[in-house]
């Protein structure tokens, strides 16, 4: 009897091993998937962010081109102003376009009804209207 209590007490012990082995590789493998999630988690918060700051420049990109744009434009209407103060007839053809532009603003305050201290006189040419290069404005092209 004193044998089978010692064979029984053998086999509880490796069986107690063997219990504590397979805790200890539950628990390790409990620690792997936990660690694998918590990297799942960063990555989904590294590529939110990473989405945020590609919005974010594509919409600062769009804000860049549309400068440019403007930059480009007005770059365009410099060198165009440059060349018509080179030339007389090309200072008399954008006179004529300025003071077709006022005219056409005039006209279209005259007719909302808007006050202009010309209002009583209608769009009849005046001594501002010629089409001779104003002084002030060739002035304006000469510097």
């Amino acid at each position: 009897q004193v044998a089978m209590g010692s064979q029984l007490r053998l086999r509880f012990e490796q069986e107690a091993k063997l219990l504590k082995k397979s805790v200890a590789q539950v628990a390790r493998r409990e620690k792997r998937i936990q660690d694998r999630e918590l990297e799942i988690k960063n990555l989904e918060v590294r590529l939110e962010t990473e989405a945020e700051m590609k919005k974010a420049a594509e919409g600062k990109n769009a804000e860049l081109v549309r400068e440019l744009e403007d930059i480009r434009a007005q770059h365009r209407l410099r060198l165009a102003m440059m060349k018509c103060a080179e030339s007389l007839e090309m200072r008399q053809a954008f006179a004529d376009v300025v003071s077709a532009g006022v005219a056409k603003g005039m006209s279209e305050g005259l007719k909302h009804g808007v006050e202009h201290r010309r209002s009583q006189l209608g769009l009849e040419p005046s001594r501002h209207m010629t089409r001779r290069p104003r002084p002030n404005l060739l002035r304006l092209f000469n510097h």
